[in-house]
This record gives C-alpha cells, structure tokens and sequence, in this order.
C-alpha cells in the first residue's frame, strides 16, 4: 500500500487519537497554535491549511470571520473537512496546482511527509506570495549534538520526514527573498521526534 491510499483509508475511518500521541500533547499542541495565531493573524482575512485532514486545526478559527480553506490530498479527508463547514479541495503538495490563495499558509505535521521532496511546494508558496506562513513540523536541523537529540535525528531520518527546508528558507532568507520571523523547537515534543518545530515566514 502506497502513502497515498494509506491516508485515504486513514481518513475514511472514524477518527481516534492515534497512541503515538503522549499524554498531554494534544492539549500542548491546541495552545501552541493559539499562541501562532494570536501571534500572527492579526488582520488576515482567509487561512489556507496545506494537509489539512479532516480540519482539526482550522476548527478552533470558525466564528472569527475569516475564510478558511483546507486541501489535502485524500479525497476522504476533503470529504470529512466539508461537513464541518471548511472550504476543502484535492491538493497534491508534491505535484501543487495553480488554485490561488491568500492570506495565510498553515502546516501541521503535513510537510513532514515530503521528506527531501519540498522544493515543488515551496515554489508555489513563492509564487502565490501569502501574507504568512507557519508551519509546525519536525525540523532535521534544529536538531543538536545531544545523544537524545541524534536519536531523534535517526528516527526522523529513518521515517524519510522532512529535511533541508529549514536550510533553503535560510538562504532565501540571506538573498531578501523571505523574511524569517520565528525559527524554534517546541519545549513538548512526541515519543520518538520533535514533531512541534515552529517556522514562520513570510515572503517579502
């Protein structure tokens, strides 16, 4: 089974908390992306999550006046995100369409499964030219030379998750491509990685 069907009979299902998740970092996770928002949605009227699955973190914006549009790339999971009221559509972020956004970018553990393969995904980001994107993802570079952070290290390296992003942000940076607003790990983390990584930027 391919990644792709895996997902879709993933989101086909009825939702459950999977047990990877540690006690607790559900709720950590909720109030770090309150944190992200408050912090960098003032005044943007649409939010556009890439990997959206069924909606969960778009959910908490409903009622706020803004637009909010998810894609992914399971027709399930655009199927399920519909019934709580998102705008949804089929989007592949490794082949990305031309459907036009604005406003702001989100991803949650959603470029982690891109692996090496970002670089068509960042080109449409550049592109549309969001007002902001943030992302909350497992980072290979902010990993450091601590014996549990090259544990961590291996298994994000032995899942294929994303790599070299961090690093081509840096230099777009350098070349006033990019503004890099926020680069940091979270202070929670899952069982086996950093999946909370915090990335903000926004093009300039």
């Amino acid at each position: 089974m391919n990644r792709h069907e895996l997902w879709e009979r993933c989101w086909a299902a009825p939702c459950a908390v999977p047990s990877y998740f540690a006690p607790g970092e559900l709720e950590q996770l909720a109030e770090l992306r309150a944190e992200l928002f408050e912090n960098y949605l003032g005044g943007i009227k649409e939010v556009n999550e890439f990997g959206c699955g069924v909606g969960h973190n778009l959910i908490p914006l409903m009622g706020t006046g803004r637009r909010l549009r998810g894609f992914d790339w399971a027709k399930s999971a655009v199927a399920a995100a519909r019934k709580t009221g998102i705008e949804a559509e089929v989007f592949d972020m490794f082949n990305p369409s031309d459907i036009k956004i604005g406003g702001a970018v989100l991803t949650v553990h959603a470029m982690e499964q891109l692996g090496k393969d970002w670089k068509q995904f960042l080109a449409y980001l550049l592109d549309q030219q969001p007002e902001i994107c943030i992302h909350i993802e497992p980072i290979a570079e902010l990993y450091d030379e601590s014996e549990r952070d090259q544990e961590r290290l291996a298994y994000h390296r032995k899942r294929g998750y994303l790599t070299g992003y961090l690093t081509e942000l840096r230099m777009l940076r350098n070349e006033w491509v990019i503004e890099l607003l926020a680069v940091r790990k979270s202070a929670f983390g899952g069982k086996d990685h950093d999946a909370y990584s915090v990335i903000v930027w926004r093009p300039l």
